[in-house]
Order: C-alpha cells, then structure tokens, then sequence
C-alpha cells in the first residue's frame, strides 16, 4: 500500500527517532504515531491559546499528512489507495480550518480518523500475522 521513500526529514528525537532503521511497516506505524502526537499537541495549544505551538504542531502534523498521502503505492489496490489518499486531504483540509479558526472539534475528527486508520495498520503488523 505504501511505496518506500526517504524518511529523512521526520528524523530527530521524539515519536520518529529510529525511524529510519524500521521496517517499512513500522516506518508506517511510527509516523501515524508522530501525527497523533503532533494532533495532540495541535489540540492543547488551541485549548490553552498558544498560537505558536498550534502553528507548530499543525505545520508538522501536516506534513506527516502531505508524506503520508505521497508514498501511497499506486501499484496497491486503486481504490483502496484512492480512498485512503481521499482521506488523508480531507485531514489535511480539516486541520487547516482548524488552525484557521482554533477549532478543537475539528482536530478531534481528525485525531478520531487516524486513530482509526493507526489500529487496524497495527492490526496487519507482519510479525503478529506470523504468530496467529
């Protein structure tokens, strides 16, 4: 589903540290890792009115997003790679509305989805279809 591509820039220290030494698959887990944590963050700095951190965390909640949606292997299903590319524009649409107008509800929909799509990614993890 997803096509290999450097990871370069989402190295560092936090929820991504090592990410380059992952496997592909916990390369995928490690980012939508990251994007919940930076949803996170996104979320407190509206709540406490921080401007700068929502900036922050929406920028590169945005581009785990962006990254995300353009290592998406067209080789893979069509339209499942459709659907999921959809979604992950319309995260991006939401997040922008949401820094725009400070607007938590808008995070938390977002949050919601990726929490979705981060458990049944973990779900299909190679090594625990190995030990089932």
């Amino acid at each position: 589903m997803y096509a290999s591509a450097p990871l370069a820039a989402f190295q560092g220290a936090g929820p991504l540290a090592g990410i380059d030494q992952a496997s592909p698959h916990q390369q995928i887990e490690l980012l939508l890792g990251g994007l919940l944590t930076r949803l996170a963050r996104m979320r407190g700095a509206i709540r406490s009115r921080h401007r700068p951190a929502r900036t922050d965390a929406a920028n590169a909640a945005l581009g785990i997003l962006a990254y995300l949606r353009t290592i998406l292997d067209p080789a893979a299903d069509p339209r499942f790679v459709g659907s999921l590319r959809d979604l992950y524009r319309y995260c991006e649409a939401r997040l922008l509305e949401a820094s725009q107008a400070d607007d938590e509800s808008a995070v938390e929909e977002v949050i919601l989805l990726i929490t979705e799509i981060k458990s049944a990614w973990d779900a299909i993890a190679p090594h625990r279809a190995a030990v089932a």
